[in-house]
Protein backbone atom coordinates (compact mmCIF):
# COMPACT_ATOMS: atom_id res chain seq x y z
CA UNK A 1 0.00 0.00 0.00
CA UNK A 2 2.80 2.16 0.91
CA UNK A 3 4.59 1.38 -2.31
CA UNK A 4 0.97 2.91 -4.01
CA UNK A 5 0.60 5.89 -2.48
CA UNK A 6 4.58 6.79 -3.32
CA UNK A 7 3.77 6.16 -6.59
CA UNK A 8 0.85 8.21 -6.85
CA UNK A 9 2.96 10.97 -4.86
CA UNK A 10 5.63 10.90 -7.34
CA UNK A 11 3.44 10.77 -9.83
CA UNK A 12 1.58 14.11 -8.72
CA UNK A 13 5.22 15.90 -8.12
CA UNK A 14 6.06 14.62 -11.92
CA UNK A 15 2.38 16.44 -13.24
CA UNK A 16 3.32 19.24 -11.16
CA UNK A 17 6.74 20.04 -12.05
CA UNK A 18 5.60 19.23 -15.58
CA UNK A 19 2.71 22.03 -15.59
CA UNK A 20 5.08 24.18 -14.31
CA UNK A 21 7.69 23.71 -17.14
CA UNK A 22 4.69 24.50 -20.17
CA UNK A 23 3.49 27.44 -17.96
CA UNK A 24 7.24 28.66 -18.10
CA UNK A 25 7.87 27.91 -21.83
CA UNK A 26 4.26 29.96 -22.19
CA UNK A 27 5.41 32.97 -19.91
CA UNK A 28 8.90 32.82 -22.48
CA UNK A 29 7.21 32.93 -25.50
CA UNK A 30 4.63 35.90 -24.31
CA UNK A 31 7.95 37.62 -23.07
CA UNK A 32 9.65 36.87 -26.52
CA UNK A 33 6.81 38.13 -28.26
CA UNK A 34 6.00 41.19 -26.43
CA UNK A 35 9.54 42.17 -27.20
CA UNK A 36 9.47 41.50 -30.65
CA UNK A 37 6.39 44.13 -30.78
CA UNK A 38 7.87 46.68 -28.77
CA UNK A 39 10.85 46.08 -31.05
CA UNK A 40 8.94 46.38 -34.50
CA UNK A 41 6.65 49.04 -32.31
CA UNK A 42 10.08 50.91 -32.07
CA UNK A 43 11.14 50.84 -35.49
CA UNK A 44 8.07 51.76 -36.92
CA UNK A 45 7.48 54.64 -35.28
CA UNK A 46 11.47 55.52 -36.24
CA UNK A 47 10.29 54.53 -39.60
CA UNK A 48 12.67 51.54 -40.27
CA UNK A 49 11.66 47.97 -40.67
CA UNK A 50 13.43 45.46 -38.72
CA UNK A 51 13.54 43.08 -41.71
CA UNK A 52 15.29 45.96 -44.01
CA UNK A 53 17.20 47.77 -41.50
CA UNK A 54 20.44 47.84 -43.98
CA UNK A 55 23.19 50.10 -42.95
CA UNK A 56 25.86 51.59 -45.02
CA UNK A 57 28.76 53.85 -44.11
CA UNK A 58 30.27 56.70 -45.91
CA UNK A 59 33.17 58.81 -45.00
CA UNK A 60 33.86 62.69 -45.86
CA UNK A 61 36.69 63.86 -44.65
CA UNK A 62 38.27 68.12 -45.09
CA UNK A 63 40.99 67.80 -47.97
CA UNK A 64 42.42 69.93 -50.82
CA UNK A 65 40.53 67.21 -53.21
CA UNK A 66 39.08 69.28 -56.34
CA UNK A 67 36.16 66.33 -56.80
CA UNK A 68 32.50 68.07 -55.75
CA UNK A 69 29.64 67.06 -55.62
CA UNK A 70 27.23 69.11 -53.64
CA UNK A 71 25.32 66.75 -51.43
CA UNK A 72 26.09 63.07 -50.51
CA UNK A 73 22.42 61.80 -51.47
CA UNK A 74 21.88 61.41 -47.50
CA UNK A 75 19.33 63.03 -45.34
CA UNK A 76 17.04 63.01 -41.98
CA UNK A 77 13.72 62.41 -42.11
CA UNK A 78 13.50 66.11 -40.66
CA UNK A 79 14.93 69.17 -40.73
CA UNK A 80 16.82 68.58 -37.34
CA UNK A 81 19.03 66.45 -35.44
CA UNK A 82 20.18 65.46 -31.60
CA UNK A 83 23.91 66.40 -31.03
CA UNK A 84 25.89 65.02 -28.26
CA UNK A 85 29.25 66.49 -27.73
CA UNK A 86 31.68 64.28 -26.09
CA UNK A 87 35.11 66.37 -25.90
CA UNK A 88 36.79 67.54 -23.41
CA UNK A 89 38.92 70.90 -25.02
CA UNK A 90 37.73 73.95 -24.11
CA UNK A 91 38.04 75.41 -27.57
CA UNK A 92 36.58 72.62 -29.57
CA UNK A 93 33.58 72.05 -27.44
CA UNK A 94 32.45 75.80 -27.53
CA UNK A 95 33.49 75.93 -31.23
CA UNK A 96 31.17 72.99 -31.62
CA UNK A 97 28.33 75.27 -29.91
CA UNK A 98 28.47 78.34 -31.39
CA UNK A 99 29.02 76.00 -35.40
CA UNK A 100 25.78 74.17 -34.12
CA UNK A 101 24.55 77.73 -32.96
CA UNK A 102 25.05 79.62 -36.54
CA UNK A 103 23.52 76.58 -38.37
CA UNK A 104 20.36 77.10 -36.39
CA UNK A 105 20.02 80.98 -37.03
CA UNK A 106 20.22 79.98 -40.42
CA UNK A 107 16.16 78.38 -40.05
CA UNK A 108 17.62 75.85 -42.94
CA UNK A 109 18.57 73.29 -40.05
CA UNK A 110 17.91 72.79 -36.22
CA UNK A 111 20.42 71.16 -34.03
CA UNK A 112 19.53 70.61 -30.46
CA UNK A 113 22.53 69.45 -27.93
CA UNK A 114 21.51 66.33 -25.72
CA UNK A 115 23.86 65.14 -22.77
CA UNK A 116 21.89 62.09 -23.06
CA UNK A 117 25.16 60.50 -26.20
CA UNK A 118 22.02 57.42 -26.15
CA UNK A 119 19.76 59.70 -27.70
CA UNK A 120 22.32 61.73 -30.21
CA UNK A 121 21.93 61.42 -33.90
CA UNK A 122 24.85 63.09 -34.43
CA UNK A 123 28.34 62.48 -32.04
CA UNK A 124 31.00 64.92 -32.08
CA UNK A 125 34.30 63.44 -30.18
CA UNK A 126 38.00 64.29 -30.52
CA UNK A 127 41.12 62.30 -31.59
CA UNK A 128 44.85 63.30 -32.27
CA UNK A 129 46.31 61.52 -35.28
CA UNK A 130 48.77 62.24 -38.17
CA UNK A 131 46.65 61.30 -40.95
CA UNK A 132 46.37 64.61 -43.11
CA UNK A 133 42.54 65.09 -41.98
CA UNK A 134 41.45 68.28 -39.78
CA UNK A 135 38.18 66.52 -39.12
CA UNK A 136 36.58 63.60 -40.24
CA UNK A 137 32.71 62.83 -40.51
CA UNK A 138 31.53 59.67 -40.76
CA UNK A 139 27.91 58.91 -41.39
CA UNK A 140 25.42 55.76 -41.43
CA UNK A 141 22.10 55.32 -43.76
CA UNK A 142 19.73 53.60 -44.50
CA UNK A 143 20.54 51.89 -47.63
CA UNK A 144 16.88 51.67 -49.07
CA UNK A 145 15.61 55.04 -48.45
CA UNK A 146 18.79 57.29 -48.24
CA UNK A 147 17.78 58.31 -44.75
CA UNK A 148 21.01 59.52 -42.20
CA UNK A 149 20.40 56.40 -39.57
CA UNK A 150 23.69 58.41 -37.25
CA UNK A 151 27.09 60.17 -37.61
CA UNK A 152 30.01 60.99 -35.79
CA UNK A 153 32.07 63.73 -35.83
CA UNK A 154 35.81 63.54 -35.15
CA UNK A 155 37.76 66.63 -34.37
CA UNK A 156 41.51 66.15 -34.89
CA UNK A 157 43.19 68.03 -31.69
CA UNK A 158 47.02 67.27 -34.01
CA UNK A 159 45.78 70.18 -36.40
CA UNK A 160 43.42 71.92 -34.64
CA UNK A 161 45.35 72.38 -31.85
CA UNK A 162 48.94 72.68 -32.94
CA UNK A 163 49.39 76.43 -33.99
CA UNK A 164 52.24 75.15 -36.64
CA UNK A 165 49.00 74.79 -38.92
CA UNK A 166 47.11 78.42 -37.00
CA UNK A 167 43.85 77.14 -36.75
CA UNK A 168 42.36 80.32 -35.24
CA UNK A 169 39.48 80.10 -33.23
CA UNK A 170 37.54 81.26 -35.67
CA UNK A 171 38.75 78.64 -38.40
CA UNK A 172 38.00 75.77 -35.89
CA UNK A 173 34.44 77.02 -35.61
CA UNK A 174 34.16 76.86 -39.67
CA UNK A 175 35.76 73.96 -39.87
CA UNK A 176 33.12 72.29 -37.21
CA UNK A 177 30.30 74.18 -39.44
CA UNK A 178 31.85 72.28 -42.35
CA UNK A 179 31.28 68.64 -40.80
CA UNK A 180 27.98 69.47 -39.38
CA UNK A 181 27.16 70.41 -43.11
CA UNK A 182 28.44 66.85 -43.95
CA UNK A 183 26.62 65.56 -41.18
CA UNK A 184 22.87 66.51 -42.07
CA UNK A 185 23.97 65.48 -45.71
CA UNK A 186 26.20 68.29 -47.34
CA UNK A 187 29.15 67.34 -49.50
CA UNK A 188 32.19 69.55 -50.60
CA UNK A 189 31.23 72.81 -53.27
CA UNK A 190 33.43 74.96 -55.25
CA UNK A 191 33.38 78.80 -54.24
CA UNK A 192 32.88 80.51 -51.68
CA UNK A 193 31.35 77.92 -49.43
CA UNK A 194 31.57 76.86 -45.91
CA UNK A 195 31.51 73.31 -47.73
CA UNK A 196 34.70 74.56 -49.81
CA UNK A 197 36.85 71.36 -49.38
CA UNK A 198 39.81 72.78 -47.33
CA UNK A 199 37.13 73.09 -45.01
CA UNK A 200 38.02 76.07 -42.51
CA UNK A 201 38.42 78.97 -44.88
CA UNK A 202 34.23 80.15 -45.18
CA UNK A 203 31.39 80.45 -42.81
CA UNK A 204 28.03 79.76 -43.78
CA UNK A 205 27.20 81.63 -46.82
CA UNK A 206 23.63 81.82 -48.33
CA UNK A 207 24.01 79.51 -51.02
CA UNK A 208 24.61 76.30 -48.40
CA UNK A 209 21.34 77.65 -46.77
CA UNK A 210 19.59 77.88 -50.11
CA UNK A 211 20.81 74.13 -50.69
CA UNK A 212 19.93 72.78 -47.55
CA UNK A 213 16.49 73.98 -47.06
CA UNK A 214 15.82 72.65 -50.58
CA UNK A 215 17.16 68.91 -49.87
CA UNK A 216 14.64 69.28 -46.60
CA UNK A 217 11.95 70.70 -48.86
CA UNK A 218 12.25 67.40 -51.13
CA UNK A 219 10.22 64.62 -49.91
CA UNK A 220 12.02 62.23 -51.68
Amino acid sequence: MRRFFNFIKNLLILAIMAAAVVNYHEQIQTFLLEAAGTASTYLEQKGLKSKTLDLSVGIVAESNEKVTKNTTGYRWPKATAKVYIGVKQTDLYNATVNAMAAWNQTGAFTFKQTKNKKNAQIVVVANSKNNGAACLTTYKYLSHTNRLYSAQVALNTYYLENDYYNYTQARIVNTVEHELGHAIGLDHRTGVTVMYPTGSIYTIQPKDIKLVKKIYKSKS
